[in-house]
């Protein structure tokens, strides 16, 4: 169900890229211990290779250790999955191999230069581009060295974190971020995407004095040095009988700061799922403390069977241990949170004037019941199926809904249920997920008619209409999780009724529900995503400064 479960695959602020990240991890080992000679890659080559293959519309991600004993292909957004390579062959500058990710055979031929392998990877009856970048093995020591934060000009600062054998950049200027890999000792790449790196559109030079190059494709550059902009702290707090475990991202320089909590998502969400945001809110001067929701990371508890209101409490308990340090300003403490978040943020801050301000991304207006069925639309129709479908679809939700609600014509449920089992539709929807999964329908007492109340039915717009703290709501057009323009009006309605004087809603142009810049509405492909939509940092740090919720930036 869209209150606890897998809405939150579709919350993209940073989470699919740090997934990514950890997939790295995984097989830096592989890629960097089990290199140990050129073998047949030719001089000046490595046995690491990172780029992929177009997938129709999609591109398919790899990273390949190219040992001359047994070549792997890890591809990356599907958990690091493994496959063996056959025929590996690098001579005379073309490179040929071949892979079998599925049922079909691959078979990859191209040509390098300059360190990149460009050609074509033919399928049973396709053919499309591949590229592959070779890059330079560095040492997790070397690697360090780099991460950390950059200043430029014009309060612009980027982000350099390590995530595995890569690098991972985020530009607060233009919203940009991706992967960079090492082709030299101090020089990384980057392309378009993400996780793609041809052609070539970012190149990082670092130097041993601290400065960062950045080399646009015309030629141009820009110099930035390296700054102590923010320091980690770990923070073990308790809640009742639950133990939570974060971490506060303070910005450099003298205190009281101003703050937030951040506030979850749905799912089993841990400190990282706030992705960079908490360092980039840090530098501009906010403080962010970023903590494991309960039974994910190092906290105690279950996310599972909690309730909105449980959730909340947890968020109380987090406003109070900012509140009493003397390094954060207790009048200037808010909340930033992203997807469920939006159902949690306005009960705390509901008539409470312990909260000075309220950022959220792509917050729900509607039930958790009506958005689930939104979802459903919005995938059936990417599928291709006709708005009969879509209409039967939507009905047979509403069943399964009333039936929790109500507990009568269970019987009816299952057999429309049953029916819709054997037909193409129904894989595309989530239908055959969460509570309907099971072959009967659990009874309405296993539910619990309080947790479809709190939870399926609970209206947030109840606890917005009390909300009038200085409020920055920002959508993506393009958010397949819930509809923003929608879920905008509800909200922007409520804060009227609470008469409330400062409030900021915008929906950003061809943005998802993370942010992500997309090239085509409700269609995520993860490793061509260039990053957030433009004026996304900017609107948020230009609001929080302008109300004194953000510090000056480190010099």
């Amino acid at each position: 169900m869209i209150g606890h479960s897998n809405s939150q695959s579709r919350w993209n602020l940073g989470r699919a890229a740090i997934i990514v990240c950890m997939t790295l991890m995984g097989v830096a080992d592989v890629a960097l211990t089990q290199t140990n000679g050129q073998g047949n890659q030719g001089p000046g080559l490595s046995q690491s290779w990172i780029g992929g293959y177009w997938s129709g519309k999609k591109f398919v991600s790899i990273l390949v250790d190219s040992k001359p004993d047994a070549p792997r292909a890890y591809l990356l957004l599907e958990n690091a999955r493994e496959v063996a390579i056959a025929g590996w062959r690098l001579e005379n500058n073309r490179l040929g191999f071949s892979i079998k990710p599925g049922s079909a055979t691959l078979s990859f031929e191209g040509m390098v230069s300059n360190r990149i392998a460009r050609g074509t990877v033919r399928g049973a009856d396709t053919q499309a581009p591949f590229h592959l970048l070779n890059f330079r093995e560095l040492s997790t020591q070397a690697l360090d060295r780099f991460a950390g934060s950059y200043a430029f000009d014009n309060r612009r600062h980027l982000l350099i974190q390590r995530p595995g054998v890569i690098l991972k950049y985020e530009d607060s200027e233009s919203g940009r971020f991706g992967f960079i890999a090492p082709i030299d000792d101090s020089t990384f790449v980057g392309g378009p995407g993400q996780l793609m790196f041809d052609p070539v559109e970012v190149t990082l030079s670092f130097s041993a004095d601290g400065k960062i190059i950045w080399r646009n494709p015309d030629g141009s550059t820009r110099v930035g040095r390296k700054v102590i902009a923010y320091r980690e702290e770990p923070i073990v707090f308790q809640n009742g009988g639950v133990s939570l475990s974060g971490t506060l991202f303070l910005p450099s320089g003298p205190g009281p700061h101003p703050a937030v909590v951040g506030v979850h998502g749905s799912g089993a969400v841990d400190r990282s799922g706030f992705g960079a945001i908490p360092a980039q809110l840090a530098i501009e001067g906010t403080a962010f403390f970023s903590y494991d929701k309960r039974g994910a990371g190092k906290s105690t508890g279950s996310w599972r069977d909690a309730t909105f209101e449980t959730l909340a409490g947890d968020v109380r308990a987090a406003l109070t241990v900012l509140a009493a340090r003397s390094d954060i300003d207790r009048r200037r403490i808010g909340m930033w949170g992203a997807s469920q978040a939006g159902f949690i943020a306005p009960m705390i801050a509901a008539g409470s004037p312990d909260v000075a301000f309220i950022v959220l991304v792509g917050p729900s207006g509607l039930t958790a019941a009506l958005q689930e069925t939104y979802d459903d639309e919005i995938s059936l129709r990417l599928a291709g199926f006709s708005e009969a479908i879509v209409k039967r679809a939507s009905e047979l939700q509403g069943a399964i809904n009333n039936y929790y609600r109500t507990g009568e014509q269970r019987e009816k449920v299952e057999q429309a249920m049953n029916a819709a089992r054997a037909e193409p539709w129904f894989a595309a929807t989530d239908l055959g997920t969460g509570l309907a999964a099971l072959e009967q329908l659990p009874s309405r007492e296993i539910i619990g008619e309080t947790w479809w109340r709190k939870i399926m039915d609970y209206d947030p717009t109840e606890h917005w209409r009390l909300v009038r703290s200085p409020t920055l709501v920002l959508y993506g057009e393009c958010d397949d999780s819930s509809p923003a323009s929608e879920s905008a009006r509800r909200i922007g309605d409520a804060l009227e009724k609470a008469g409330n004087r400062d409030y900021t809603i915008k929906l950003l142009p061809l943005a998802n529900h993370g942010m992500w810049i997309v090239r085509e509405c409700f269609v995520t492909d993860i490793p061509q995503v260039p990053g957030y939509e433009a004026q996304y940092l900017s609107v948020m740090f230009t609001w929080l400064r302008q109300r004194g919720f953000s510090g000056p930036r480190p010099r």
